[in-house]
Parts: structure tokens; C-alpha cells; sequence
């Protein structure tokens, strides 16, 4: 398909459909990125035009799979073990020390972590390593880290625990030569650390997906909602709600904000850092 023969009214209609499915936005400057991953995709297709193209998404068997290949195509984001320290500091010093003084007397022991839109697995794998560091996966409360993303090939990434130097970039030397093997270019992760992390493809935009993941006591959703506008983002931050525990916690990327999205969480400072938390009272929205 040639480039000139792309109008611009039925790369909306593909952009519709894809918010549809993912509230993913693609407004301002994404416009451009949407724009030339589609024709690329478009220019390695067999259809004969656009509107064949947006046919066969809406009502092929095989659109569904498609739709997942443009998921993989418009999602990849960079991201980096260590990120954002301060909010790790303040996951291990303040919030876990809390709830494992809450969780030692229930019945059921465990704390759920879940690192949403956690593409390589930098985010969760950094989580794992800084509550081993801290002592806290062998003080009798068991832990649980999830990592989602809409990406499966990011999945597969992070399922893999293989990563590049630049993925490490952030990361003190004592703890790439404790959890890491160099091979080649690449190192690769400690298979105690990996087992920490259970990973699987979720659409956070999905009520349905999202409620897969229940009683969490903390999410991670970093540097996410900029790709939502401010409808979807209103979705998004009501599924992370039902998924967490009342009293639970949720970190945002240090220039997210759920102002004019959602009254529902409570604002609150942390060792500097600033964290969204569920109300004790709060229930299913």
C-alpha cells in the first residue's frame, strides 16, 4: 500500500477503534508516532487499501490477533531498573514496614504488589530486589509481585529476565554484580529474583482484565496515564481502585496526577514522594 493512498479520515477510524479498545489516546504530538507505525504496518500488509484494512480489525476472526499486533507496535516504552528511587525508598521504609505490621495480624499473611503497565520488567524486578535487600521476604508475611502490560512482547521480555546494559543504567554496582550474570552484551537476572514476579498481558482499560487482579495492596502505574485523555484516564483510575484493598497504596510517576480525574483516592506525603491511597472505608466503585 502506498503511502499517498492513506487518508487522513481512516487513520481516525483506526485511532476510534483503538480507543475503543484501549482508551489509549494518541492526541498531540503522539499523532505523529500513531501515524507512521500504522503506514508501516500498513506498507508490510497484504490489504489492497485502509478501509479493507479497518474491515478486516472489525470483523475478521483474526482482527482480534491484529489488534494485539498494533497494542505491541504503538506501546513501546522505555523505562530502566531503579527508576525513580525516591518512591522505592519510600515503598520499603514506610509503606511495607505499615503493612507488614497490619498483615502479621490477619489471618491470611500475604502483601500483593502489582507494577501495572510494567513493560521489560525493570519496575517489578527492581521491587523484588530492593524487599530482598531490605530483609522482607523471609519475615513470615508472604509476598506477591504482579507485572501487567497490554504488551505481550514486553511480557515476554520480562518473563525472560534478560537485559541490556542500558536497562541497567540506574542500578548500584552491588547490585547488578549480586543479582545479574554478564552474557555478552547482556546480563542476565538471578532466577530467585525472577521468581518473584508473575507476569501476564492486562489492558488496563479493561474492567474486566483489571478485576483479574483483586485485594492488592499496592500499585505501581508510573508514567502510564499521559497516553490516556481525560475520559479513559477516569476509567483507568476507577479499575486500579476496585483492584486495591482498602487502606491500599498507589504510586503514579513523579508528574502524573489524578487532579480533575478521580476524588476517590486520598493525597498523601511520604518520605518526600507524594502517594495516592484508598481510603480505609473504601469499596467496590
Amino acid at each position: 500500500m502506498k503511502i499517498d493512498q492513506i487518508k487522513e479520515d481512516e487513520l481516525l477510524l483506526i485511532r476510534k477503534l483503538l480507543y475503543e479498545q484501549t482508551g489509549l489516546a494518541f492526541e498531540g504530538s503522539q499523532w505523529n508516532f500513531f501515524k507512521k507505525r500504522i503506514i508501516k504496518r500498513l506498507e508490510e500488509s497484504k490489504f489492497n487499501s485502509l478501509r479493507e484494512y479497518i474491515s478486516f480489525l472489525k470483523f475478521d476472526r483474526r482482527g482480534k490477533e491484529e489488534l494485539k499486533e498494533l497494542y505491541n507496535l504503538l506501546t513501546v516504552n522505555e523505562t530502566y531498573f531503579f527508576r525513580e528511587m525516591p518512591q522505592l525508598k519510600a515503598l520499603v521504609e514506610v509503606v511495607i514496614p505499615e503493612l507488614f505490621e497490619r498483615k502479621s495480624k490477619e489471618i491470611i499473611k500475604s502483601i500483593r504488589i502489582w507494577s501495572a503497565a510494567c513493560s521489560n520488567g525493570a519496575e517489578p524486578y527492581s521491587i523484588a530486589i530492593m524487599l530482598k535487600e531490605h530483609g522482607f521476604t523471609d519475615k513470615g508475611v508472604k509476598i506477591n509481585i504482579y507485572g501487567t502490560d497490554i504488551n505481550s512482547e514486553v511480557i515476554n521480555t520480562a518473563r525472560s529476565g534478560i537485559f541490556s546494559e542500558p536497562d541497567l543504567r540506574n542500578t548500584p554496582e552491588t547490585y547488578k554484580k549480586k543479582y545479574f550474570t554478564k552474557k555478552g552484551s547482556f546480563y542476565e537476572l538471578n532466577s530467585e529474583i525472577k521468581r518473584m514476579v508473575t507476569f501476564s498481558v492486562v489492558n488496563l482499560f479493561s474492567k474486566t482484565q483489571t478485576s483479574t487482579l483483586k485485594n492488592i495492596d499496592i500499585i505501581f502505574c508510573r508514567n502510564v496515564l499521559i497516553y490516556f485523555d481525560l475520559e479513559s484516564k477516569k476509567i483507568v483510575a476507577n479499575n486500579l481502585y476496585n483492584s486495591l484493598n482498602p487502606g491500599g497504596y498507589l504510586f503514579l510517576g513523579m508528574s502524573d496526577t489524578l487532579f480533575k480525574v478521580t476524588n476517590l483516592f486520598l493525597l498523601k506525603p511520604l518520605k518526600g514522594v507524594m502517594v495516592y491511597r484508598k481510603p480505609e472505608g473504601g469499596g467496590v466503585k
